[in-house]
């Protein structure tokens, strides 16, 4: 547990701390580490010497760190508009990880007055943990089968007869091969390992306490959790279908963590996930929930660009988003992270243009979140020029909705809307098209009228 906190914002202001030195090289250490864990461009947190003492920001990743004595909680940019000592944003991000993994968000049950803003990020999950492990391990923990191999006067399983020659047995052991049924599988390991993380960077002296008990629930189980590929494919009985949220906790834990990148890396206390991927994880689960209800498609895959003429390699492009409908693309989107105030910057248009001329779909578009002081303006422009695509859209998403108990179908219900705009677009085009086509001497053309587009500020 932690004896202070500091709640910094992603990409946002500097916040003045009251630290020694020493536990400065301790958080630009810690910082460097998760730069290699992550594979960040720039170290996650940074410290300015001022002449009122140290400041610390943030930027690139959402989530909290332990370094220094100190715990540093990073609020992400696609929740700016939530106020940092406004806890609920907690909850926000929470809910955020588990949609972004394509995971329901989670029924939290209700805190009291002041616990939003008291816990911390470690302590809403911990609260989900133990009641999931309270209600999936009534029946016992789940087991398995494991192979082990060992020496035993008597026969069981199968007799490895190379293997007692290699390990030189004595005449009265054979060298066994049989399978045990055992709590020590891979599920009971992660769980254990979630446990003990959380344990470590809890604020609640009570969630602490209750966490040491459940640990000591596992046994003989090892606290090393499996590989994350792994950790992944993992899943539950009927029997212990109520682990699921703490299954699901373990995995993001363990994908913040990012073990799989050396042993070194656990010493890291905390975990960090990047803003920008994360957001474009949300995003895209959004628009294939939002699809679905459209009987529309949506998913993230490589367009080819370019096919080089004298040599070369072939050019492509992978556009956040790409809606399909039975006669083709409907839309085109990319997830901006950052953008220039009240449009879209150009270089971030780019490349949904081209997404737009190879597919021949007339609609692309920008998702991003909305920040402190946007207003929900409907904008679309026309794209100049002959041919695809013929409209630019901007969508905004208010990701603080999230905190809220229904914001995923809000968000969902959103993104519906912009698509049955594009749709409404894309059929008075067509029709204009038809009409044009069918007068005397009338010459098809690809002209569009700017509709109601999407939030932009």
């Amino acid at each position: 547990m932690s004896a202070e906190r500091v709640v910094l914002s992603e990409l946002g202001p500097t916040v003045p701390v009251e630290i020694e030195d020493g536990a400065v090289a301790e958080i630009v250490a810690a910082a460097t580490a998760w730069r290699s864990a992550l594979r960040l461009k720039q170290p996650p947190l940074f410290a300015e010497r001022r002449p009122t003492g140290w400041h610390l920001g943030a930027g690139g990743v959402a989530g909290i760190v332990e370094a220094g004595g100190i715990s540093i909680e990073i609020v992400p940019k696609f929740l700016a508009r939530m106020p940092p000592r406004d806890g609920s944003w907690r909850r926000a991000l929470w809910h955020i990880l588990l949609v972004a993994s394509d995971l329901q968000p989670a029924r939290m049950e209700a805190l009291r007055a002041g616990e939003t803003a008291v816990w911390s990020l470690p302590d809403l999950m911990a609260t989900e943990f133990l009641r999931s492990l309270e209600l999936g391990s009534m029946r016992g923990l789940p087991r398995g089968y494991e192979p082990v191999e060992e020496g035993l006067p008597v026969l069981r399983g199968s007799l490895d007869v190379g293997a007692w020659a290699r390990r030189g047995l004595p005449s009265w052991e054979l060298a066994c091969r049989f399978d045990e049924l055992t709590e020590d599988v891979p599920i009971n390991r992660l769980l254990r390992w979630a446990g003990a993380q959380l344990r470590s960077t809890v604020v609640s002296p009570q969630l602490a306490f209750r966490l040491g008990e459940a640990a000591a629930d596992f046994g003989a189980v090892a606290p090393q959790p499996p590989a994350l590929r792994e950790a992944e494919r993992l899943r539950l009985g009927p029997m212990h279908a109520a682990l699921a949220p703490a299954l699901r906790i373990g995995v993001l834990l363990l994908q913040g963590r990012r073990l799989e990148h050396g042993e070194g890396d656990d010493s890291l206390r905390g975990f960090l996930w990047e803003g920008e991927t994360l957001f474009e994880a949300f995003a895209l689960r959004i628009a294939q929930r939002a699809a679905m209800r459209l009987d529309l498609r949506a998913e993230k895959r490589k367009l080819p660009l370019a096919d080089p003429a004298l040599g070369g390699q072939p050019l492509g492009t992978t556009p956040d988003i790409r809606v399909q409908g039975p006669a083709g693309h409907l839309e085109i989107l990319d997830a901006k992270y950052k953008r220039d105030r009240g449009k879209p910057a150009a270089a971030d248009v780019y490349q949904v243009l081209a997404a737009g001329k190879v597919t021949g779909c007339a609609d692309v578009g920008l998702v991003f979140p909305l920040e402190p002081d946007d207003e929900a303006t409907d904008l679309s422009w026309t794209v100049q020029g002959p041919g695809e695509p013929s409209r630019l859209w901007a969508l905004g998403l208010d990701l603080a909705a999230m905190a809220e108990r229904d914001g995923q179908r809000q968000l969902i219900a959103a993104v519906e809307a912009h698509l049955r705009r594009v749709l409404a677009a894309s059929g008075a085009q067509a029709a204009a098209a038809s009409a044009a086509g069918s007068g005397p001497g009338a010459l098809a053309t690809s002209a569009s009228t700017p509709t109601a587009g999407i939030s932009s500020s």
